[in-house]
């Protein structure tokens, strides 16, 4: 990839020490558990050692301040929810969840700086979070969500990770960040997708989309959108069993996938602002097409066994093509638009027509 440069600019999510801490409010109510706050607050919820249905709430200081729950500082035990957990906070917070099994749904809504952390829990439902205002660091680490993982934010930057779990039903990452030098990150790592993957960076901050090692895997189709800033999206080492679809947006994005594995067709649209593509090392089941944005992009293809047509698709701006061993099953089309292109081809196998404009 050539001169493909992105600067990290780390995420930092502090709660304010001078903030006082408030009341957490909790309750089982219609059997399900309810914690509720308006303050600045930190606690942890567990179910170790306690029977099914009950929950131990521990509050953790805020910087120097205690936080209360019902008004004590010490930790209570809630017994009789049997269906959801449902938190709703709007101040800023950091929460963990912790070796927890909820029968129906688990709900997170908080504002302000948040930090939540969920590890070893089993959801029966539907895992939501929403978040507003501010940033949000989210944290996801061996959890089993038996329907939909849903998360929603709508703030100044996000450091969102999900590691080692599996996804039942469809998932949905809908990000939304202002114009900011602060760079927000989405990771997965050893987490399996059984169903529809939707990422939606639709806000104008830089985001970076990265699947990690060790590596994941999606069922059902997957559909990626980036937003209006500078972007940077790594599909490497997945395998996507179906259909993938990747849209850039209006800055300047660069998408790399190496060593990936995808079922079906997969699709590049790139943005209108400069894009760096590079695909090595894949093996795509069906067709992939490329297609390119108004201003100038660069496309490495390098190393890639397509199982359909590849159709590379330009516009018109001055664009870089690079084809190095890549074998064709079917059609090679490459429409190379108005501009002053370079095509450029090594050992490239194609079995059906071959067009080049």
């Amino acid at each position: 990839m050539r001169n493909a440069r992105f600067a990290l600019i780390p995420l930092t999510l502090v709660l304010a020490s001078s903030a006082i801490a408030g009341d957490i409010s909790v309750q089982v109510k219609d059997q399900s558990l309810r914690i509720e706050s308006d303050d600045p607050c930190a606690f942890t919820i567990t179910q170790t050692g306690l029977p099914f249905g009950s929950f131990r709430i521990t509050p953790k200081p805020v910087g120097t301040v205690s936080t209360t729950i019902n008004g004590t500082t010490a930790p209570l035990v809630f017994s009789g929810a049997n269906k959801d957990v449902r938190i709703d906070i709007e101040a800023a917070s950091t929460i963990a969840c912790e070796n927890l099994v909820v029968t129906r749904d688990l709900v997170v809504e908080t504002e302000e700086a948040a930090k939540f952390a969920i590890t070893n829990c089993l959801i029966g439902r539907d895992m939501v979070l929403k978040h507003e205002q501010e940033e949000l660091n989210l944290a996801i680490q061996t959890i089993l969500v038996q329907d939909d993982l849903t998360v929603d934010h709508e703030g100044v930057g996000y450091l969102i990770q999900i590691s080692n779990s599996l996804i039942r039903d469809d998932s949905k990452f809908e990000v939304e960040t202002p114009a900011s030098q602060k760079s927000s990150v989405l990771s997965f790592s050893e987490t399996d997708f059984e169903d529809k993957l939707t990422i939606d960076a639709k806000g104008k901050g830089p985001d970076f989309v990265s699947f990690q090692s060790p590596a994941s895997t999606v069922n059902g189709k997957v559909d990626i959108r980036l937003g209006e800033g500078s972007n940077f999206l790594d599909l490497s080492g997945t395998t996507f069993r179906s259909k993938v679809q990747v849209r850039g947006g209006d800055g300047f994005d660069v998408v790399r996938s190496i060593g990936t594995l995808i079922g079906s067709s997969a699709t590049f649209v790139l943005g209108v602002g400069k894009s760096d593509v590079e695909i090595r090392e894949c093996e795509i089941a069906s067709d992939l097409l490329v297609k390119g944005g108004e201003d100038f992009d660069d496309v490495e293809l390098i190393d890639l066994t397509i199982g359909d047509d590849l159709r590379i698709d330009l516009d018109d701006d001055n664009d870089i093509v690079t084809l190095t061993n890549i074998a064709v099953t079917d059609d090679l089309e490459i429409d190379s638009g108005s501009g002053a292109d370079d095509v450029l081809q090594t050992n490239v196998s194609v079995l059906g027509e071959t067009d080049v404009d």
